[in-house]
């Protein structure tokens, strides 16, 4: 191993050697296929559990994994030969691409709900959270700020995806695609060609509006199962029915996963009390209004 080599340098080479393509990598060691394009140009310094992953991806030999795992946990690799002041400024590091909208005013007192929404969403074995409540109690704004809140979590980004204007459940996969600026290829599904663009990502949808378009639940979730670093955050009225939909999951999804990666959010008036509900049995309040209690669980 070349200790003199940056960890950007030392992982393609390595990568080349075992004739691995980026996205295999990235399959191994469970990230995204931007997240190896970054590291191996020096752009990303890789937290150690993904470090961990590469060199498992990598077969590296165990006299040589914690050198390995120091290499890329060091700062980037600096040529000793002093180098020519660069003609332009350092650039800042780029977040992830995104199309949520910038509110024109802040969010004020709903610091609590923000947060619950935000552990729930954050779960690792949870892929889809619905924010349930009557029209006007401001889950639109909630779910944005949310998103705003937790999209650098998302290396491929998070996106809004508007649903109100939309009257066909049919549409909801050509919406989405636009929304991400994919052109439908002739001779394949769009659905399929979304799977393909979306397999190897770590992405956030928001979906709002969808309590009219509820029969294109089954879509989605084919959608999710297809991409597992995909999530989305979706908001329906009070009188949706949403969690029936979104579990009419296909044969190949066990019933316990189905009650496990769904999660509801059910918001009331702001001097009354949320419910949270999962599938699971697992109950809890969330209070709104004063900015104060949080989330009590109840089994």
């Amino acid at each position: 191993m070349d200790m003199e080599a940056s960890f950007g340098r030392w992982l393609r080479a390595r990568r080349r050697a075992l004739d691995l393509t980026q996205d295999d990598l990235a399959r191994r060691a469970g990230c995204s296929v931007v997240t190896i394009r970054k590291i191996e140009a020096d752009e990303r310094r890789p937290s150690r559990q993904i470090a961990e992953r590469l060199a498992d991806g990598l077969m590296v030999a165990t006299d040589q994994r914690a050198a390995i795992i120091t290499l890329a946990r060091a700062e980037p690799y600096l040529d000793p030969t002093p180098a020519e002041a660069p003609e332009h400024p350092p650039r800042a590091p780029q977040r992830p691409p995104t199309n949520l909208p910038t509110p024109l005013t802040r969010l004020i007192g709903r610091k609590q709900d923000i947060a619950a929404v935000r552990n729930a969403l954050m779960r690792g074995e949870v892929r889809l959270l619905t924010l349930i409540g009557p029209a006007g109690i401001g889950k639109t704004r909630l779910s944005i700020e949310v998103a705003r809140d937790v999209y650098d979590a998302f290396g491929d980004g998070a996106y809004f995806v508007a649903l109100a204007p939309i009257g066909d459940p049919t549409l909801v996969i050509a919406t989405i695609a636009q929304t991400l600026g994919l052109k439908e290829t002739v001779g394949q599904p769009l659905l399929e060609q979304l799977k393909a663009v979306l397999q190897a990502r770590r992405l956030l949808l928001v979906l709002d509006n969808f309590e009219h378009l509820l029969d294109a639940a089954p879509i989605v979730v084919e959608l999710l199962e297809a991409c597992p670093g995909l999530k989305t955050l979706g908001a329906a009225g009070a009188a949706a029915r949403t969690a029936d939909r979104w579990r009419a999951r296909s044969a190949t999804t066990p019933p316990d996963a189905a009650r496990s990666n769904c999660l509801e959010l059910r918001l009331a008036g702001r001097r009354r009390a949320d419910a949270v509900r999962t599938a699971g049995g697992v109950r809890g309040r969330l209070h709104a209004g004063s900015g104060r209690g949080g989330v009590q669980r109840e089994r």
